[in-house]
């Protein structure tokens, strides 16, 4: 790769691979994505993106660049690949039996959240049609709308109004779980288990819940702070 570029786009029959210049500053690596982006029109949109760089990203660097590709220019995030995480793609979601899922139940209040993964921040909301795959877990710090999906190998936490599809612990975590102000999800997934919001007008949630498994079945209880 070219010292002076800071940002190189490889296509491969997986989809496209962005690897960025680790001895360029991020902010003006981010500011040569955004004008390369701009520069490209649609011809990347819609297309699974993989980040490839030769150190680990921060938090705050890696929603920057969630902002960038998913919510300003329309890319997937597959992953993010550095030295310190193994790579970032999460593994497709199982393939589930015809018939329709059962309705997640409702149980008391349960146990607080678990983590230790490496953590992705998305600040904003997740519209219809954009999706996050992430190796980690995710934090939503706005709503996941009908149409949004966000998929994570480890826990996911919507900080607002989560009515589109999650997939937490992708990779077949059981111990995963989804946590939401309000929960309303259209699917809701963790590890091989699915499930779909009631039939008809369900009552909306009260306050914080989270899903889990439990036996081998979803279940939705009250948030324990």
């Amino acid at each position: 790769m070219n010292r002076q570029e800071a940002v190189t786009f490889k296509g491969t029959r997986h989809g496209v691979t962005l690897v960025l210049n680790a001895q360029a500053e991020f902010e003006a690596a981010l500011a040569e994505l955004r004008k390369k982006l701009a520069k490209a029109g649609d011809f990347f949109a819609g297309a699974a993106v993989t980040v490839t760089i030769d150190r680990p990203l921060s938090p705050t660097e890696a929603s920057a660049l969630v902002e960038v590709l998913c919510v300003e220019h329309g890319l997937q995030l597959a992953g993010i690949v550095n030295p310190v995480t193994r790579p970032s793609a999460v593994a497709s979601p199982p393939a589930f039996a015809p018939a329709p899922p059962p309705a997640a139940k409702r149980a008391p209040a349960g146990e607080k959240l678990s983590g230790g993964e490496q953590t992705l921040l998305v600040r904003r909301t997740i519209r219809s049609g954009q999706r996050i795959t992430f190796d980690g877990n995710v934090v939503v710090m706005g709503d996941l709308n009908p149409g949004g999906e966000v998929v994570a190998s480890g826990d996911i936490i919507v900080l607002g109004a989560l009515r589109g599809t999650a997939h937490a612990g992708a990779r077949g975590r059981t111990d995963a779980t989804v946590t939401a102000l309000r929960l309303m999800p259209t699917q809701l997934r963790i590890a091989h288990l699915i499930t779909r919001a009631p039939d008809g007008k369900a009552a909306a949630p009260k306050g914080p819940e989270t899903a889990r498994i439990k036996g081998e079945a979803v279940v939705v209880e009250e948030f324990a702070f």
